[in-house]
């Protein structure tokens, strides 16, 4: 009897455990990741809120950490002032637009400011680190004053313009007594154009001078007839001459000293942040030689950069500009010179100006020595 008691237990005790089970299957499953993480989030101090996650690498950082198994160092911010849109700017697009800044660690914001005057102010103030120009007179009496600013890579020591006029004009005897549209009345656009008079044999007294702006307003100017001629460079030149104008001269074939576009730092980063400076230069430089030898990329950078979409204008400014760009860009001293002398007339001040003060050759003549420019095109 008690066998048979102890048998009931057991059985009973089986069946209290497997409703047990059953019931433990039926009950509703976990919440799914998901659904915590739809449920609504708890509301924290400011002291409680965890600390924003910093920005995803970039492509080229990714890379650099799979092959040295170390975390990326972060971008180096750069503000770069632009004051002009032109090809000649086209290695500086390429360098930001194919992700060469970056490579070099680089990260580039484009500030547009209307002049010259204002532009040095903000790269003084240390509200910009760079800025893109020929060198000019707020630029060169900057540089004369001790202002923060320093003229370190140049794209071009040749001349890319172009004597310009009216569709009558048959030869350069037919400037005598006429009107030549300039930016201003003596600063170095006016005294350039001066000095290719004289050398094309045109008395610069000969000719009257007008104060109209920026190409765009010259070559409007000059296709209504407010003018006779001026001076101009790609692609506005070719914009000229597909409204009926005529080229009388091409002002780079005279051989008169010069240096184009250029990028101007602040000599404070070049003291307390050197490598971010040389860094810079690389990028720049690199982005002269893909522009001068990538067509395709070249034309890509000044069809988005200028909004350009005619083929003709945009193989044109890419030709023009390609082939005056510098392999190493060292700026001319001959060069730095001959537009100080241009300036002379609009502030006296420049005057024997030693080119000293206005340049630094150091990073380029580091990176020609170190054999990076020989690198990029292969040479030994």
């Amino acid at each position: 009897m008690k066998k048979g008691r102890y048998s009931w237990f057991l059985v009973s005790a089986l069946v209290v455990t497997l409703l047990a089970v059953a019931c433990q299957s039926a009950s509703p499953p976990a919440p799914s990741a998901k659904e915590v993480q739809a449920s609504p989030p708890k509301v924290t101090k400011e002291a409680e809120k965890p600390k924003p996650q910093a920005a995803e690498p970039t492509r080229t950082q990714a890379k650099e950490t799979e092959k040295t198994g170390a975390a990326p160092a972060p971008l180096q911010k750069l503000t770069v002032v632009q004051i002009f849109n032109s090809g000649a700017l086209g290695p500086y697009w390429v360098a930001k637009d194919e992700g060469i800044f970056k490579k070099y660690g680089i990260e580039v914001e484009t500030v547009f400011i209307n002049g010259p005057q204002p532009a040095v102010a903000a790269l003084n103030s240390g509200q910009a680190d760079a800025l893109l120009t020929a060198p000019s007179p707020p630029t060169l009496s900057g540089a004369a004053q001790g202002l923060d600013i320093a003229l370190v890579l140049t794209f071009s020591n040749k001349l890319s313009y172009f004597l310009v006029a009216r569709p009558e004009f048959k030869g350069l005897q037919d400037l005598k007594g006429k009107k030549l549209a300039v930016n201003r009345i003596n600063d170095s656009d006016y005294q350039l154009a001066r000095n290719a008079l004289a050398k094309l044999g045109v008395s610069p007294d000969d000719v009257q001078y007008l104060a109209v702006g920026n190409m765009p307003e010259r070559v409007a100017a000059l296709v209504q007839g407010m003018v006779d001629a001026t001076t101009l460079s790609p692609p506005m030149d070719l914009t000229a001459r597909k409204q009926g104008m005529v080229q009388l001269s091409d002002m780079g074939e005279l051989g008169l000293p010069y240096i184009a576009t250029s990028l101007h730092i602040r000599r404070t980063l070049a003291k307390e942040k050197p490598q971010v400076v040389e860094n810079v230069v690389k990028a720049l430089t690199e982005g002269i030689y893909v522009f001068r030898t990538n067509k395709e990329i070249g034309i890509k950078a000044i069809s988005k950069n200028m909004k350009l979409n005619d083929q003709q204008v945009l193989e044109y400014t890419w030709e023009a500009v390609s082939k005056k760009l510098e392999k190493v860009p060292s700026p001319s001293l001959e060069g730095l010179r001959e537009v100080i002398k241009l300036n002379v007339p609009e502030n006296p001040k420049l005057e024997g100006l030693p080119v000293e003060k206005v340049i630094d050759t150091s990073f380029v003549k580091k990176i020609e020595d170190s054999g990076f420019i020989d690198k990029l095109y292969g040479s030994k």
